[in-house]
């Protein structure tokens, strides 16, 4: 192999760590987003349940949006290829 191609591999070697940390990274950044929008959610409905009806049908609009946005995150973590994780760490939960 030539000193160059041998240059070109190790470049392309470098090149291809340093996207898979970002990528790494990315995830990171997402699953952190999707269990503060979850634990907003879930602390939004805590507090509706201890409220007038009037705050609580508000409180748990919020919540319903901070569900919508988790789920645009969670979308986003599957096309990533990181469903299992996600189901495994951040298990979905259903509203009674």
């Amino acid at each position: 192999m030539s000193f160059t191609r041998h240059l070109d591999a190790q470049i392309e070697a470098i090149a291809l760590r340093n996207r898979t940390v970002e990528r790494r990274r990315e995830a990171l950044e997402n699953l952190r987003r999707l269990a503060v929008q979850l634990e907003a959610a879930s602390a939004l409905d805590r507090r509706a349940d201890r409220s007038n009806p009037t705050l609580a049908a508000v409180l748990r609009e919020r919540a319903d949006e901070r569900r919508r946005i988790a789920e645009v995150v969670r979308a986003h973590l599957d096309a990533e290829g990181l469903s299992s994780e996600c189901r495994r760490l951040l298990p979905r939960r259903s509203r009674p």
